[in-house]
């Protein structure tokens, strides 16, 4: 992978990646590979951060928020008074996936959408329509509760 982008709203601080690879002896090992920290809802850029991904690995993503002052529950939604927490990565050659978006919501499960071009994704309706019926040569993944 060459780059990360931490996508939160308002209340997003910070983001941590995990992947998760059997090694040699068959035993799993769990690395950091991203860390953001400082979330600026404002400045949301890429991080060129170099790591692997292969066949067999399993990544983890956790968004740190900052409630303090929150009345209500706060829901996951696409407007910015709601929040979200999403990651966007692009890949070098050799990936079959230039594009991976993990933690995108429809009906209230939770998928990853991988392409060879990164779609839009500031629609729920767009949101969707492509993780019930993915584009040629993309592929939508429910990820499962845990």
């Amino acid at each position: 992978m060459m780059v990360n982008v931490a996508h939160m709203h308002s209340r997003g601080r910070k983001m941590d990646i995990f992947r998760t690879r059997t090694n040699k002896q068959g035993e799993e090992v769990t690395t950091h590979v991203f860390k953001q920290r400082g979330y600026d809802f404002d400045k949301q850029n890429p991080i060129w951060k170099t790591w692997s991904f292969q066949p067999g690995d399993r990544v983890v993503y956790r968004c740190i928020y900052n409630t303090t002052g929150e009345t209500k529950p706060v829901k996951w939604g696409l407007k910015s008074e709601d929040e979200m927490c999403s990651i966007f990565i692009a890949a070098n050659v050799g990936s079959p996936f230039r594009y991976a978006g993990i933690g995108l919501e429809s009906a209230g499960k939770h998928y990853a959408y991988c392409a060879a071009s990164r779609p839009r994704f500031d629609d729920q309706n767009e949101i969707d329509r492509l993780l019930a019926s993915p584009a040629a040569e993309a592929m939508s993944v429910e990820i499962p509760a845990e």
